[in-house]
């Protein structure tokens, strides 16, 4: 889903699928990704890795443990992560 491409993509992680919502991170709050029509209700961390915004939701906690797999790997960076 492109909303604006002269915007830093944002990647939305549920289940297999990745959403593009092209928002800018420093607007990004629970009411825009609403608004993004995916219905996304509440989300447990937040990661921004390398400028972009990654979300991992209850349900979908793989998503995160993939993630910190990955770093311990070094194969991505987090530039910032709160759960």
């Amino acid at each position: 889903m492109k909303l604006r491409r002269n915007l830093e993509p944002i990647f939305i992680f549920m289940d297999e699928f990745i959403y593009e919502t092209a928002l800018p991170v420093n607007q990004l709050s629970l009411q825009v990704v609403q608004a993004t029509q995916l219905q996304i209700l509440e989300f447990s961390c937040l990661i921004i890795m390398q400028g972009k915004l990654f979300l991992t939701f209850n349900d979908y906690h793989n998503n995160l443990q993939l993630f910190e797999q990955k770093l311990k790997k070094g194969e991505h960076q987090f530039d910032y992560l709160r759960c």
